[in-house]
């Protein structure tokens, strides 16, 4: 039967679904002296676009796989009170372009680009996947809200990143689909 619940809920039970919240994110040094690692709230697994080549061929449209893009990156940080995390993303993009003089204080783009990765972990703590990030840096910090209301929260911001492209652990290894 195609419409089954109990085929459904067998199939679900056998692994219970991958969770979105079992993940880590981590930074490669940018001149802090160690590697970046912090609490990311929330981030994602990259998303790529193979983009697409119309060829007009007697009055129909011929489609052909045209050059790989990567939408930009965001997650969102949870603030240390001493707002270290926030600090060292400004740090960063006072490197990338200094606040009043407008130059790049970097050795070029050596000097600001880094490799990042999120891993992500099956229920019971084991690496599942891992995609590192090559050619890194943020490019809008975004604002820490303040308010008098706010008693029973944690500060955070969201940091949105663009990088030159990705690698998967599976696509490293050998995808099952190859």
């Amino acid at each position: 039967m195609a419409f089954s619940i109990q085929n459904f809920a067998s199939n679900v039970m056998k692994s219970g679904g991958a969770r979105p919240n079992l993940f880590e994110v981590r930074l490669t040094d940018q001149g802090f002296g160690q590697d970046f690692s912090f609490y990311c709230k929330a981030a994602s697994l990259p998303s790529s676009i193979i983009g697409q080549v119309d060829v007009p061929y007697f009055g129909r449209q011929v489609r052909l796989a045209g050059d790989r893009t990567f939408e930009n990156w965001n997650i969102t940080v949870l603030q240390q009170e001493t707002m270290d995390h926030h600090a060292k993303f400004e740090e960063w993009m006072h490197k990338i372009n200094n606040y009043a003089a407008n130059l790049d204080t970097t050795d070029g783009v050596a000097g600001y680009k880094v490799d990042a990765e999120v891993i992500h972990y099956t229920k019971a703590g084991e690496e599942n996947r891992r995609y590192k990030f090559k050619g890194m840096f943020p490019i809008n910090l975004g604002a820490v809200e303040l308010a008098w209301d706010s008693n029973d929260a944690v500060e955070e911001f969201t940091v949105e990143l663009t990088y030159d492209y990705y690698e998967s652990s599976a696509a490293l290894a050998g995808s099952a689909l190859s």
